[in-house]
């Protein structure tokens, strides 16, 4: 059986439903102001939660490398949100610096960007809504529909989702993706599965 998980025009249009607006069929030229704050504020309520490191967008142990000759300087992804030192390197004091929209990693205890080796550490990058975990994605809707109820309408009701679906989502996310560790998940199908229920009956 296939689980029915959230696209992002399912989140935006769960947002807009949650404020009395019709849905779009598409994010591409829309023309309507609606829509197009609605895709901003799932944006932005994607990075904040996703800056909080979550099991789908951390990587433990990730191993890096100065530039060579060394010492050189240790270049992260575009896509990184926070570093930090882990493994046998979790007593170092590094953190993420930016120059020239280029992420490096900055020795705090040294004070400088230049590393003779590399380091092991703790990387948390930025995904787009469809590279998400399905709890992710209902949570993070969940989230961004209060918040955009709150700009547009002054409340934070959803009338899009019953309060019970939503704490259950919310008790999903926060034992799968935050308070879980490093331990080997496989649930979080049931949160999935019921957002898309709502989704497709608010369709027909």
């Amino acid at each position: 059986m296939s689980i029915r998980v959230l696209t992002k025009l399912d989140a935006v249009n769960l947002m807009l439903r949650n404020i009395g607006e019709e849905p779009v069929s598409s994010l591409t030229d829309t023309g309507l102001a609606d829509a197009v704050s609605a895709e901003s504020t799932l944006d932005d309520v994607s990075r904040s939660i996703q800056a909080e490191g979550l099991r789908c967008n951390t990587i433990w142990g990730f191993e890096t490398t100065p530039t060579h000759p060394t010492p050189g300087r240790i270049t992260l992804p575009a896509t990184t949100l926070i570093a930090q030192a882990d493994g046998s390197d979790r007593y170092k004091d590094v953190s993420v610096w930016a120059e020239d929209d280029a992420f490096f990693l900055y020795d705090h205890d040294n004070n400088t960007d230049q590393f003779t080796e590399g380091v092991k550490i703790k990387l948390t990058t930025l995904k787009e809504f469809k590279d998400l975990s399905p709890v992710a994605r209902d949570y993070i809707t969940i989230e961004a529909a209060k918040a955009f109820a709150a700009v547009e309408v002054g409340s934070t009701f959803l009338q899009a989702v019953n309060a019970r679906e939503a704490r259950r989502i919310e008790s999903a996310f926060n034992s799968i993706e935050l308070n879980s560790g490093r331990k080997n998940i496989f649930t979080g199908k049931r949160a999935s599965y019921s957002m898309g229920r709502i989704v497709q009956g608010r369709r027909n």
